[in-house]
């Protein structure tokens, strides 16, 4: 156990002492706090008189909107974990440890998520406290903690696990473009007019989450759509562990097979 969280430990503090992670996250979230406050302000004599389920919800959609452009870029910035493991040759010293290859793995995953989590939950906290200065209850802090849990989490652990696995296979700079691409195509585009898996089970940017716990609609119903329920909310978060769980178990095997064979 100590050599898993030595792993995890490693990794995390590599990941946030980056300069560069923290710039990158700041120029990234700037457009997100700068609608946010123009909206905030343009409700404010209206935000006193919010009922509680009203300040749940705005808060919550202000929560979710964190998911569009945001893990793009934690996607990308994770996924040279292991590849950089190989380049500085760190894969074939820890070969000569004890650590098992789960352990790696496991340790590289739950890092590298804590990582890309933590300046999230600061915007989080920082969107919360801005709301809470421009007059909202504080009931909305609970309410983006939840979203935080419930949109943020499930979705940056989807892509975290593809991330560390599939430049493994890839060449790193070409996962991150298809991964971009993959992201607005699996997420955003109209399923009735773009073959997409968006608005399937496979969908982890979290609108399932939004209308099925939260009763809150990303966009307007078009004919013949309707809002998801709070029973296909629980199959997409059980799909996208089962896809995380399937993807960490295919890394370990193929990272296993690879020592067995050198």
């Amino acid at each position: 156990m100590y050599r898993l969280w030595g792993i995890i430990t490693t990794e995390y503090r590599m990941s946030i002492r980056r300069w560069g992670f923290w710039i990158a996250f700041g120029l990234l979230s700037t457009p997100y706090l700068f609608s946010i406050l123009l909206s905030m302000f343009d409700s404010q004599a209206g935000l006193a008189y919010l009922s509680r389920q009203e300040v749940w919800q705005e808060s919550v959609y202000q929560v979710y909107s964190l998911n569009l452009i945001l893990p793009v870029f934690a996607g990308i910035i994770i996924a040279d974990r292991i590849p950089r493991d190989r380049a500085g040759h760190t894969t074939e010293l820890l070969h000569s440890t004890p650590l098992k290859t789960g352990e790696y793995v496991l340790g590289k995953y739950v890092g590298s998520l804590l990582s890309i989590l933590t300046p999230v939950f600061f915007l989080v906290a920082l969107i919360a406290l801005l709301s809470i200065a421009n007059g909202m209850p504080w009931t909305s802090v609970p309410a983006m903690l939840v979203a935080f849990i419930a949109l943020i989490v499930p979705a940056y652990a989807f892509i975290a696990a593809f991330s560390i696995a599939v430049p493994v296979l890839l060449p790193l700079r070409i996962y991150q473009i298809l991964f971009t691409g993959y992201w607005f195509w699996g997420n955003y585009l109209n399923w009735r007019t773009f073959p997409t898996l968006s608005g399937t089970l496979l969908t982890p940017n979290g609108e399932f989450v939004l209308e099925g716990f939260f009763g809150v609609l990303k966009s307007a119903l078009q004919p013949g759509e309707r809002m998801h329920t709070s029973g296909e909310a629980i199959l997409n978060l059980l799909v996208l562990l089962a896809c995380v769980v399937a993807v960490l178990l295919s890394l370990n095997a193929y990272l296993v097979r690879q020592v067995r064979d050198a």
